[in-house]
């Protein structure tokens, strides 16, 4: 083993003789890296010998070193000595005394710069640029000819000022609902229906998009008695839920026809008017609604409510996976008579943890009814949904309507329904795709009579249980209060081709004053 003193007096004089050889620094750069083994992007050509140690930098910190064992005429090969290994995109200057060929050094000069660009670490490396003057002259040369290459330019094509753009979807639904009862005198109840609904968009640069939307229900009761149908004397009944035009795109938002209002809470079918105010990306909107509410049953056109009022909506999303949904509306509705006008406040809010948990509330109170402008909390409700594990999920939810709540969207075809506090409870574990096991509950009271009813039972889902047609569903419950007994049923649900749904479903109850049975499909 030689003599440290030695071995340092031999690199002083390696160092000096290089020096006045005339010798130049040369970086480089790791390209590939092949297990033990990294290829740089230097060679023969440049002055490098095998044997050669290079000192690897990594992001301007020394992180090892490389021994070149092979060479070609631009290219070499070398070993990693310590820690850690070397990596693509690592660089490294070193002192050469060969002198460079101008040509090769400016190839070279190239080689490393599109090493640069695919480097790791995704920004170029400060070099330092000592090279001989025949070199930056072979560089130059090479620049001018790529620069006064004959490449035609492509200039991007921009849409014309103007240009329009016209798209749409739709949809339409075939139904044949037919249904059989022992209980009833006659037996068989049928209703033949089709729903339809598009929306087209136009849209032309500079303006904002505007839109066009349309759903309808064409109901035939062709098979059922005259007593069976909805409105008597008439086969073919038109339900019209939307036929609206508006704007849905850009600060300011509006829509005027028949639709369903968005963002407004608890604000139904309306024949009027919507324009807000989108802030923030669209996570705010602020807002005025006006117009009439149809009958919700036969969606008449009627006078019966004028409702007017403002709307707000928020939407937090601090991360993909959490979002926080509040929505308030604060209105005025008329009577029937328009005598006394009512003041209502609706809150909802939705909160989203990703796909594992949902929680929703919502609480309407108003001001004014019959008897004065007195206060009252009309309806609330709780619910959420929470995924326990990849095969199990369970749900819970509570809803309170109070006994002299005033419901104005009611249709008179409707009877008018008491207070009552209601809770429900489920659990459902699918331990496979072709098995669901699930077990609900629930009591309700009746503010008005304090009567109480309650539910329990297990249901068993086997979506896959007929191969491809389709599955089955088992259902039963034990009825316990005010109405004891008990209810059975089987469904199944059937699609033998892809534009066709048959679903089925025979149920059987009992209580402790008559037997029923009843099936339909």
């Amino acid at each position: 083993m030689p003599h440290p003193a030695l071995a340092l007096t031999a690199l002083c004089a390696t160092l000096l003789l290089a020096s006045a050889a005339g010798a130049v620094e040369v970086d480089g750069a790791v390209t590939y890296v092949a297990g033990p083994e990294a290829y740089v992007n230097i060679g023969r050509a440049q002055g490098l010998a095998a044997g050669t140690r290079l000192q690897l930098l990594r992001k301007n910190r020394k992180v090892g070193a490389c021994d070149v064992v092979a060479v070609s005429d631009k290219r070499a090969s070398c070993r990693g000595v310590g820690s850690p290994p070397p990596a693509r995109g690592d660089h490294f200057v070193v002192a050469l005394e060969a002198p460079v060929d101008p040509a090769v050094a400016a190839d070279d000069d190239l080689a490393a710069d599109l090493a640069e660009l695919d480097s790791d670490e995704g920004r170029a490396r400060p070099r330092p640029r000592k090279r001989d003057a025949a070199a930056l002259e072979a560089l130059a040369r090479a620049r001018d000819v790529v620069q006064s290459a004959p490449l035609p330019l492509l200039p991007s094509k921009k849409p014309a000022t103007g240009t329009t753009t016209l798209a749409g979807r739709g949809r339409a639904v075939l139904r044949q609902q037919s249904w059989l009862s022992s209980s009833t005198p006659t037996g068989a109840f049928a209703r033949t229906s089709l729903d339809v609904a598009g929306r087209g968009t136009l849209s032309v640069q500079g303006l904002p998009r505007a839109f066009g939307a349309a759903a309808l229900r064409v109901s035939g009761d062709l098979l059922a008695p005259y007593d069976q149908r909805m409105r008597r004397g008439e086969l073919v009944e038109l339900y019209v839920h939307g036929a609206s035009v508006g704007v849905d795109r850009g600060v300011v938002r509006g829509e005027i026809g028949r639709f369903y209002a968005r963002r407004a809470p608890g604000l139904s079918l309306l024949d009027g008017a919507q324009l807000g105010v989108s802030l923030w990306n669209d996570r705010i909107e602020l807002g005025v609604y006006g117009g009439l509410v149809p009958d919700l049953i036969t969606t008449a056109p009627a006078l019966a409510r004028l409702v007017s009022g403002v709307y707000a909506s928020l939407d937090v999303i601090p991360m993909a996976s959490f979002m926080v949904l509040p929505r308030l509306r604060v209105g005025v509705a008329s009577d029937p008579a328009f005598e006394t006008p009512r003041v209502e406040v609706e809150g909802t809010n939705d909160v989203f943890f990703g796909n594992v948990a949902r929680l929703g509330a919502s609480v309407r109170a108003g001001l004014g009814d019959g008897r004065g402008f007195t206060p009252s909390l009309d309806a609330a409700r709780v619910d959420g949904d929470l995924r326990l594990s990849s095969w199990a999920r369970a749900q819970a939810g509570y809803r309170f309507l109070a006994p002299l709540a005033i419901d104005r969207d009611r249709s008179p075809l409707v009877p008018v329904v008491g207070g009552a506090h209601n809770g429900d409870v489920g659990l459902y574990v699918s331990p496979w795709d072709t098995l669901t096991i699930g077990a609900t509950g629930g009591v309700g009271r009746d503010i008005l009579d304090d009567s109480v009813r309650s539910y329990v039972g297990p249901e068993v889902g086997l979506p896959r249980a007929l191969g491809d047609l389709g599955g089955l569903t088992f259902s039963y419950q034990e009825e316990l209060g005010e109405w004891p007994g008990r209810s059975g049923a089987v469904g199944a649900v059937l699609q033998p081709l892809p534009w066709l749904r048959v679903t089925s479903r025979l149920s059987s109850s009992s209580t402790r004053r008559a037997t029923r049975t009843a099936s339909s499909g």
